[in-house]
This record gives structure tokens, sequence and C-alpha cells, in this order.
């Protein structure tokens, strides 16, 4: 619709409606249809997806059947909540080395491999929210 259009149609009280059809279709035969859906699998710490018709779908669970019934299930353990003091770390660096880097943003390329030749090393820490800033850093 252009834009003449659509303040006409605004003007005239009417609205526009959009509609968004998603069509799965089986990623090993292409053929599209009601009963493709996504089915989710992990394989050497890789997970993957893949959307399947009832027969593919079978298929894969039929194939990896034997597998599945000689291993064991893996209780997922909720990811360790982490504080990401890379960036304060590399800033406070900077800092304390000549450079004036913002303090919220992206660091600038010439600080980061500044930072990286001077033999710099930031990485991720467990955050304990009870735990003060410093004990964290």
């Amino acid at each position: 619709m252009h834009s003449q259009q659509r303040n006409y149609a605004c003007r005239k009280g009417w609205r526009a409606v959009r509609r968004v059809v998603i069509e799965m279709v089986d990623d090993l035969d292409q053929e599209s249809g009601d009963d493709v859906a996504t089915v989710h699998f992990a394989l050497d710490g890789v997970d993957y997806e893949i959307d399947l018709n009832a027969v593919n779908a079978e298929r894969l669970r039929g194939g990896l059947a034997p597998f599945v019934a000689a291993g064991r299930v893996v209780e997922s353990a909720e990811p360790e909540a982490t504080v990401d003091v890379r960036s304060w770390t590399i800033r406070q660096w900077a800092r304390t080395n000549g450079f004036s880097p913002c303090s919220r943003g992206p660091i600038p390329s010439q600080v980061m491999e500044a930072f990286v030749r001077a033999g710099g090393r930031a990485e991720r820490v467990p955050y304990n929210r009870f735990a003060p800033v410093e004990e964290a850093l």
C-alpha cells in the first residue's frame, strides 16, 4: 500500500491487516505438511534441531533407540550465573595505562589490542549476589 493510500485508509478508519503464515517444511525431503514438527537432539555436546514430518521423526527416533536404551539420562544443571568482568578489567587497565575509554559501549579496538599485547587476560567469574563487588572480581 502506498503512503497516500495508507493515509486515506487511516482517515477513513480502516485498519490494515497483516497475516504471517509459517509453513513447516521437512528438512530431509522438503515436503510441507501439518505433521511437520521441530525435533531437538544433542550429540557430542552440540545441540541440534531439525524439522521433520512424523515418518522421518520416527526414523530418527528408531535409529537412535538402541543408543538411547543403552545410555544414561544426564540431569541438566542450570547454567551458573556469571559476571562479565572483562570490560571492567580492560577499562581499568586502559585508564591506568593512559587511555580514556568511555564507561559504556564498545571498547575501542586500539585499547583491546594494547591490552592483549600487554598480556592482559580477563575472564568471567562466578557471580555471588551476596558478595561485595570487589570479592567477585
